[in-house]
């Protein structure tokens, strides 16, 4: 089992068996969406630690923007629909880590019309200004792939999860 006190651990195989499912499915993902009428897409990881391992194996922030931007054809998807990542994490370390270290170094070969940021906070309330936001301006929240994946009990609130899946785009993972 992983020391997951620590800003950075070692991979261990059941996270790296999700990261290889998290990078066939956005691999799938992205492509759909953007060729239909939507003009921007969400990547939202509620949980997405520091971005890296011990062993410099990417973390699933790394993974999402790879996934986009490792396509032969990532700037003509991008032409038709940007990405945003949202990547929350809650320990001020690892964000600091993923926002300070690992993001610059995947910053630069996002298409043009893509962002990536780090909020560091909770999912709850990170997800909360989002569609209290977006409530407040009658919007709907743009098609979205939101990854909950929180180490062990989380005590998110699953009305959370409903609210978002009351958009017909929104994916969970």
């Amino acid at each position: 089992m992983s020391n997951t006190n620590k800003t950075v651990w070692a991979l261990d195989p059941h996270t790296k068996g999700k990261h290889e499912v998290l990078e066939a499915y956005l691999g799938a993902w992205y492509p759909i969406l953007m060729q239909s009428s939507h003009k921007r897409l969400v990547f939202i990881d509620a949980f997405a630690g520091p971005g890296e391992y011990v062993g410099g194996e990417p973390g699933s922030p790394a993974i999402a923007i790879d996934a986009l931007c490792g396509r032969r054809d990532s700037a003509e998807l991008s032409r038709s629909a940007g990405v945003t990542f949202l990547f929350i994490e809650k320990r001020k370390d690892r964000a600091a880590h993923l926002r300070d270290i690992v993001l610059p170094r995947l910053a630069g070969s996002l298409p043009e019309g893509s962002t990536a940021s780090v909020k560091e906070g909770t999912f709850d309330d990170w997800m909360r200004e989002i569609l209290d936001y977006l409530d407040d301006q009658k919007a709907r929240l743009a098609p979205s792939f939101v990854m909950i994946d929180p180490f062990g009990y989380s005590d998110y609130p699953m009305t959370l999860v409903r609210e978002i899946l009351s958009n017909k785009s929104a994916r969970f993972s």
